[in-house]
């Protein structure tokens, strides 16, 4: 699914700056949250929201690169956080 208008997931209190996920954002982001461990229900403000999806996509950035069989992939990765900290490729 695109990503260009992220605001049709959630609806944002400009008051308070608290969040409430739409349906559609419920369906999208839920199970993708269960996998790196976040309950979508604890989710309250953008910044748990940011903090949350960057975890979403470290975790599968992390299961792409265990995936990997290309060494040609290491480079493209090698500015990524989490190879930085220690991931690394099969080569195999």
């Amino acid at each position: 699914m695109a990503m260009d208008n992220i605001r049709q997931f959630f609806i944002e209190d400009p008051a308070c700056g608290a969040i409430r996920f739409t349906a559609k954002g419920l369906e999208y982001f839920r199970d993708r949250f269960a996998k790196a461990g976040i309950d979508i229900r604890a989710i309250r403000t953008m910044t748990q929201f940011c903090d949350a999806h960057q975890k979403c996509l470290d975790g599968e950035f992390a299961v792409a690169a265990i995936n990997n069989k290309n060494p040609a992939i290491d480079s493209l990765f090698a500015d990524f956080p989490p190879y930085k900290e220690g991931l690394r490729l099969r080569n195999k």
